[in-house]
């Protein structure tokens, strides 16, 4: 009897551990911006307000989060 293959699912692992890693990097995910609901679209925010601190705005809080990541990115440069 052969012993069983594992490769597939050793990839299929690698692939999750990269994404999670990935997803830990984002800024979001580190400086926990808080995240609530501004009129039609939300809101991600790092600091006391919009002008002073750094935000993201998106039609769910995923989309705030990734503009907030940009957001971020282009004030750090």
């Amino acid at each position: 009897m052969s012993a069983p293959d594992f490769s597939a699912a050793e990839f299929t692992l690698q692939q999750a551990a990269y994404w999670l890693g990935a997803e830990m990097a984002r800024p979001s995910y580190i400086w926990r911006p808080k995240v609530y609901r501004d009129g039609h679209q939300w809101c991600a925010l790092l600091g006391d307000n919009i002008t002073e601190g750094v935000a993201g705005f998106g039609n769910s809080p995923e989309m705030a989060c990734a503009a907030f990541d940009k957001a971020w990115n282009e004030h750090a440069a």
